[in-house]
C-alpha cells in the first residue's frame, strides 16, 4: 500500500493548477468551429477558379491559432515545468523553431526506436482517484498545451496537403511528430491520439505520392502505437480537444466511452489506409487482410456508409474467390447483400451511379463467384478422373464458420453453395442463378449506353454455358449449349464496330471460333457413338461447323495484319499464343472435315500441313514462341513429318484410280 505522503488525489492536482485553469481559451473553440465550417461545408461551394478559397481561409485561422498557443506557452512557462518523472523539460518547439525542416533533413522514416522511448519522458504523474481508488494519469497544463499545439501543427500540415502543397504539408507533419516524439512517450494517454493522427496523415501523404514503402512504414507505426497502448493501458486516451477541458471557455471533456470510440475510429482509418497502400503495391493478401479488419471494425462500431461498405465487401470476395476460399468469398458477398438491405427498397433507376446500379454491381460479383465455382469444380473433377477415376470425393474446403462480420446471412448464402460441385444437377443450380443475375444486369447495362459492360455480361453468359456443358454427359445437349453461346456471341459481334472496339471485337471473334470448334467435337462424338456410317446431313453439318470455326480464326488473324496484308514480325505482344493456337486449330479442323472426293480430301490435308508448318516455322524462328506452344509444338512437328507421306499415298491412289 502506498504511503499517505506519496499519494496525491485528483482533487489535489486540480487544486494546484486552479489558477491556470481560469485561463480563457474560448478563442480556441471558436477558431476550431470556424475551421471545421470552412473545411467541411464552405469548401464544397468554392468556385472552380478558386478551388481552395475556403481551405486558405482555414489556414489563416490555423496559423493564428498556432501563433497564439505558442505565445501563451512561452509567456506562461518561460521556465519549463519539472515533472516528477523526468529532468527539466525543454521549451516547446514548433516548425518556426527549426532552422531547416526540409524533408531531407528530417527522419521521415521515423525509426521505431524513437517511438519506443522510456515512459520517463511523459510529462504526467499517476495520481490516485479518491472516489474510485484507481490510478489516473494527470497531465500538467504545460503538457496539455504543448501536445495540443502539435495537433494544430498537424492540422496545418494536413491543410497544405489538401491544397496540393504536399512538400510544405510534409514539413509541418514531420516536424510536429518530431517535436512530439522528443518529449512524450507514445503510450501516454494524453499524447497517443495525436501520435496516431500524425502518423496516419504522413502515411496518407506518402500513399498519394506513390511512395508505398514510406506509407506502409508510417501506417505500421500507427498500428504499433494502437496495439501497444491497448496492451498496456485501460485508461481511455484523450482526444486532442479533451486536453483543453480544464481551461475556461473550452468544450466539455468527452466521457470514457466517447474517448475510446474516437481512438478506435482513428485506428480504423489506419487499417483502411493500409489496405489501400497494399492494394496499390499489388500485395493482394495483405490488402485483403486489412480490408477485412476495416470492414469488421466499421460494423462493430456502427460507423459506415451502407453502399460503400457493401461494395467493399463484394470486392473483397473476389480475392477470396481467386484464392479458392469459396466459403469466405460467399460470406463476403452475402454480407454485402445484407448490409445493402439497410437502404430499403431500391428504385429501378437505370442510371450509372444510382443505388440500383450499385446493387447490380454487387450481383455481378455473385456472377463471377458462380462462374469461378463452376470452372474450378469441373477442372478438379477432370483431374480426379485422370488420377484415380474418383469423381465423388469432395476434397474442397469444408464449410467454415465464417463469422467475419457476425451477420445473419442464411437468406443469401442459399443463393449458391461454397463447396465444389460434383454433378450436373449441382452445376445446373448454380448456372441458373448466374443466368438469372446476368439477365437482371443486362436490363441495367444495355449495349447502347454501356457497351463494354454489356459485352462483358454476354461473355460471362457464354462462359456459364461452357462451364455447365462440361458436366453434361450427352453430346447432343452439349452441342446445343454451345449453339446458344455461338448465337449470343455472333449477335453482339455484329453490333460492334471493329474500328472503335477492336480489342473487344477480337476477343468475341476468337471465342466464337472456339465455340464452333467445340461443336465440331460434339458432332464427332455423336458420330462415333452411333457406330455406323454417318448420314450425309451429319457430315454436312460437321463440315459447316468446321468452316465457320476456320473462318472466325482467320478473321481474327486478318485483323492483326498490316495494310500490306502481312502479319507483323514479331507478332504483337499478347497476341503471340492466340495466333499460333489459331493456326494449330485451323490445321486440326481441316483434318476433321469429311470430304466425298479424293481431290477434296487431298486439299484438306494440304491445308492441314500448311498450318501445322506455320506453327513449326514460327517457333523455329523465335524460341519464345516455342515456350508458348510447349504442349502443342510436338504434335505439330510430328504431323509435319507424317502428313507428306500420307499426301503422297493419297495422290498415288488418286492417280491409279484414273488409270
Amino acid at each position: 500500500m502506498e504511503s499517505a505522503s506519496s499519494t496525491r488525489t485528483i482533487q489535489d492536482e486540480v487544486g494546484s493548477d486552479s489558477q491556470d485553469s481560469l485561463w480563457d481559451l474560448s478563442y480556441v473553440k471558436s477558431s476550431l468551429d470556424t475551421i471545421t465550417q470552412l473545411n467541411d461545408i464552405d469548401s464544397l461551394n468554392d468556385p472552380e477558379d478558386l478551388p481552395f478559397k475556403s481551405k486558405y481561409a482555414a489556414r489563416e485561422h490555423l496559423e493564428e491559432l498556432r501563433k497564439r498557443l505558442k505565445t501563451l506557452i512561452e509567456s506562461q512557462f518561460s521556465e519549463a515545468p519539472v515533472s516528477s518523472h523526468s529532468e527539466e523539460a525543454s521549451p516547446p518547439t514548433s516548425c518556426d523553431d527549426t532552422a531547416d525542416v526540409s524533408p531531407e533533413n528530417i527522419n521521415l522514416e521515423l525509426d521505431i526506436s524513437m517511438l519506443n522511448m522510456s515512459h520517463n519522458n511523459t510529462q504526467a504523474d499517476d495520481v490516485l482517484n479518491s472516489s474510485t481508488g484507481t490510478k489516473t494519469c494527470v497531465v500538467s497544463n504545460f503538457d496539455r498545451l504543448e501536445i495540443f499545439l502539435r495537433y494544430i501543427e498537424g492540422k496545418l500540415g494536413l491543410n497544405y496537403v489538401e491544397c496540393e502543397e504536399t512538400s510544405s504539408g510534409e514539413e509541418h507533419l514531420s516536424q510536429a511528430l518530431k517535436s512530439l516524439t522528443s518529449k512524450y512517450d507514445f503510450t501516454s494517454p494524453a499524447a497517443v491520439h495525436v501520435y496516431k493522427f500524425l502518423l496516419n496523415q504522413l502515411g496518407i501523404l506518402h500513399a498519394t505520392r506513390r511512395s508505398t514503402e514510406k506509407a506502409a512504414d508510417a501506417l505500421h507505426k500507427a498500428e504499433k502505437v494502437y496495439d501497444t497502448y491497448k496492451a498496456n493501458h485501460s485508461e481511455a486516451p484523450s482526444f486532442p480537444t479533451d486536453l483543453l477541458a480544464p481551461f475556461k471557455g473550452t468544450s466539455d471533456e468527452n466521457n470514457e466511452s466517447s474517448k475510446w470510440m474516437l481512438f478506435e475510429s482513428e485506428h480504423t482509418q489506419t487499417l483502411f489506409y493500409l489496405a489501400q497502400v497494399y492494394q496499390k503495391s499489388n500485395d493482394s493478401a495483405k490488402a485483403s487482410h486489412y480490408c477485412q479488419m476495416t470492414l469488421k471494425r466499421q460494423l462493430q462500431m456502427k460507423k459506415y456508409d451502407p453502399v460503400e461498405w457493401a461494395l467493399n465487401a463484394a470486392t473483397l470476395s473476389q480475392y477470396y474467390m481467386l484464392e479458392r476460399d469459396f466459403s469466405l468469398a460467399r460470406h463476403c458477398l452475402a454480407s454485402s447483400m445484407k448490409i445493402f438491405e439497410e437502404l430499403g427498397a431500391v428504385d429501378k433507376n437505370l442510371e450509372e451511379g444510382s443505388l440500383y446500379s450499385k446493387s447490380i454491381d454487387i450481383k455481378r460479383c455473385w456472377v463471377k463467384y458462380g462462374l469461378e465455382l463452376l470452372e474450378v469444380s469441373w477442372i478438379r473433377l477432370l483431374a480426379e478422373d485422370g488420377e484415380d477415376g474418383s469423381t465423388t470425393a469432395n476434397t474442397g474446403e469444408d464449410e467454415k464458420n465464417a463469422d467475419f462480420f457476425d451477420l445473419e446471412l442464411t437468406k443469401y448464402e442459399l443463393w449458391m453453395p461454397s463447396k465444389y460441385l460434383l454433378d450436373f444437377d449441382q452445376a445446373r443450380s448454380v448456372f441458373l442463378k448466374v443466368q438469372e443475375l446476368i439477365v437482371e444486369a443486362k436490363e441495367m447495362y444495355g449495349i447502347d449506353s454501356f457497351c463494354s459492360d454489356y459485352v462483358e455480361l454476354i461473355q460471362d453468359h457464354s462462359r456459364a454455358f461452357k462451364n455447365l456443358s462440361v458436366f453434361e454427359a450427352n453430346s447432343e445437349r452439349r452441342s446445343k449449349m454451345h449453339k446458344r453461346r455461338a448465337d449470343m456471341l455472333e449477335e453482339v459481334t455484329a453490333e460492334l464496330n471493329p474500328q472503335f472496339y477492336l480489342l473487344v471485337w477480337r476477343q468475341l471473334v476468337y471465342e466464337t471460333a472456339e465455340v464452333y470448334s467445340a461443336m465440331v467435337d460434339c458432332k464427332a462424338d455423336i458420330m462415333s457413338e452411333l457406330n455406323q456410317r454417318p448420314s450425309q446431313q451429319a457430315v454436312t453439318k460437321l463440315n459447316s461447323l468446321c468452316q465457320k470455326s476456320i473462318h472466325k480464326y482467320l478473321e481474327y488473324i486478318g485483323s492483326l495484319k498490316t495494310p500490306e496484308g502481312t502479319l507483323p514480325e514479331p507478332l504483337p505482344p499478347g497476341d503471340e499464343r492466340p495466333v499460333l493456337v489459331a493456326w494449330f486449330c485451323v490445321a486440326r479442323l481441316y483434318y476433321k472435315m469429311i470430304m466425298p472426293g479424293m481431290s477434296q480430301q487431298i486439299e484438306c490435308v494440304q491445308k492441314t500441313l500448311l498450318y501445322y508448318k506455320l506453327v513449326v516455322d514460327s517457333c523455329d524462328k523465335n524460341s519464345g514462341y516455342a515456350q508458348l506452344m510447349e504442349a502443342e509444338l510436338p504434335v505439330c512437328r510430328e504431323m509435319v513429318n507424317l502428313l507428306p507421306v500420307k499426301l503422297n499415298k493419297m495422290i498415288a491412289q488418286m492417280q491409279s484410280g484414273f488409270e
